[in-house]
């Protein structure tokens, strides 16, 4: 593809909900207090530049709740769609269904408006050649919290820029594919592991962590998701006994990291997360189910299985096998 200069593309007329440009992240810097930041779903993230042959770093557009409308301000541009229930293009007078929105790429002419609908959980739309936002540390991912990266530093709104890559592939044919990655249907528990202070909880706690159902509470974010038990469950001071006897103030923390408020509830950090915290880790989300959190809302049931490190390798190594069975499934697509 001949990507020369930069252009201002993509003008929002209409934000969305929860919209921000994401990358792979920023994960070389957590020593220096800075958050990963970067795609919820990295295998999402993944497959929708795979769909677009670009480089597996390009940023793209998250959309957690409404999808934005984007209008066409250059000649040609295309993009990729990956898991919105709904989307279609106005061009002029005429509205232009896109059939398969969950995994699709179409090519917007000059002055089209792109009206992306609801995700079927966290979708993204990916740019040939990459959203082209000015990079921060390294990293063209939104940092919300402390408001620099992607569109300065903040979920999309009315009137901003995404600029993008100029220069169409014009030798490359729309693609399609009939259904997601496989492990948008994954609805197994959660798989996790032991964390630094998992055998200072007693074993009613591990217990009580894999054999109760747990609920996503209204308190999620992209920093972390809080979880109700379902029956009323909690894990007590008293199960938490033999950590508190050594509690350390505060230590170094990741996304996937499954902590117990003082409440006694479950707190699963996600990409956003501080480096460090001081309430106790009873397990850590591992790497091939981490993905699978961002497609969670409020009032969905959620479960855990502990594992070992040799199952969460291997569940890993699956994940991305996946990824490319799903690659070898596209068809191209006459729009």
């Amino acid at each position: 593809m001949n990507v020369t200069s930069i252009v201002s593309a993509l003008q929002v007329e209409f934000g969305g909900s929860g919209c921000s440009v994401q990358d792979v992240g920023r994960k070389n810097l957590r020593n220096l207090g800075v958050p990963w930041a970067g795609a919820l779903d990295s295998f999402a993230f993944a497959a929708v530049n795979r769909l677009l042959n670009n480089p597996p770093e390009s940023a793209a557009l998250e959309v957690l709740l409404q999808g934005p409308h984007l209008r066409c301000n250059t000649s040609t541009i295309r993009v990729a769609l990956l898991n919105f229930s709904q989307a279609h293009i106005i061009r002029g007078s005429s509205h232009l269904a896109i059939r398969q929105p969950w995994a699709s790429t179409v090519t917007l002419e000059q002055k089209d408006l792109l009206v992306l609908g609801t995700p079927k959980g966290t979708a993204y739309l990916g740019v040939e050649g990459g959203i082209k936002s000015e990079p921060v540390l390294r990293s063209r991912s939104t940092d919300l919290r402390a408001k620099f990266g992607g569109v300065t530093g903040h979920y999309l709104q009315n009137a901003d820029i995404l600029p993008v890559a100029e220069g169409l592939n014009e030798q490359r044919l729309n693609t399609a594919c009939p259904r997601l990655p496989k492990w948008f249907y994954d609805r197994t528990p959660i798989r996790v592991m032991p964390a630094p202070q998992t055998r200072g909880f007693v074993h009613s706690a591990t217990a009580t962590l894999t054999n109760e159902n747990w609920v996503v509470s209204r308190y999620a974010d992209r920093m972390g998701m809080r979880l109700d038990a379902q029956e009323s469950t909690h894990i007590t001071h008293k199960d938490q006994l033999l950590y508190l006897q050594d509690q350390p103030e505060s230590e170094a923390i990741l996304p996937g990291c499954v902590q117990i408020t003082p409440d006694g509830q479950p707190m699963i950090l996600l990409q956003d997360c501080q480096t460090v915290g001081g309430y106790p880790k009873l397990a850590c989300v591992i790497q091939a189910d981490l993905p699978r959190l961002a497609h969670l809302r409020a009032g969905d049931t959620i479960n855990f299985a502990w594992v070992s490190s040799h199952q969460a390798l291997e569940a890993l190594k699956k994940r991305h096998a996946e990824l490319e069975i799903w690659a070898n499934t596209f068809c191209q697509i006459d729009y």
